[in-house]
C-alpha cells in the first residue's frame, strides 16, 4: 500500500482512524469484537494492533486476529480509494472491497491463515460471468 514495507504501521494508524469515524466497521468485521462483544473499544483494538508490530518488526508470525480482516480490507480500500480483490482458494472465489476504487487495485491470494500479494496481474482479474462477491 505504501510502497515501502517498513510503513505498515502507518496502515494500521490509518485503519484505526476509520474506525474512529466509522465504529461499527470494528464491531461488525473484526474477530476482535466478536470475540469481545460490547466490551471491545478502538483504543483496545489500537493496542492489540500495536503489539503486533514488534513482532512482525522481528519477522515472527502473529495472532489472526492481528492482521487481514474484512475491516482492515474495507477501511484501506476505502481511505486509499483503492480496489482489494481476494481469491479465497477455500471458497474458490473472488471477492472485492471497494470495486469502484479510483486509484487502482491490489490482487491477493488468500489461504488459511495467509494473503500473498499476487504480482503480474494485468487488470482486475477475472470472475465467472463478471461477478465478485462484495465485501464492503
Amino acid at each position: 500500500m505504501t510502497g515501502r514495507q517498513e510503513l505498515f504501521e502507518d496502515v494500521i494508524k490509518d485503519c484505526i482512524d476509520v474506525f474512529m469515524n466509522m465504529p461499527e466497521l470494528l464491531k461488525s468485521r473484526t474477530n476482535f469484537a466478536a470475540c469481545r462483544g460490547d466490551s471491545s473499544t478502538i483504543a483496545a483494538h489500537a493496542v492489540f494492533m500495536q503489539q503486533a508490530t514488534e513482532p512482525v518488526k522481528a519477522g515472527l508470525s502473529i495472532h489472526t486476529d492481528m492482521w487481514c480482516e474484512d475491516a482492515h480490507f474495507a477501511a484501506i480500500s476505502l481511505l486509499y480509494k483503492t480496489a482489494i480483490f481476494t481469491y479465497c482458494v477455500n471458497d474458490r472465489k473472488w471477492y472485492v472491497f471497494n470495486k469502484s476504487g479510483t486509484r487502482g487495485y491490489i490482487c491477493l491470494l488468500s489461504t488459511p491463515g495467509h494473503f500473498d500479494v499476487l504480482h503480474g496481474v494485468d487488470g482486475p482479474p477475472p470472475a465467472p460471468h463478471g461477478a465478485y462477491t462484495d465485501r464492503e
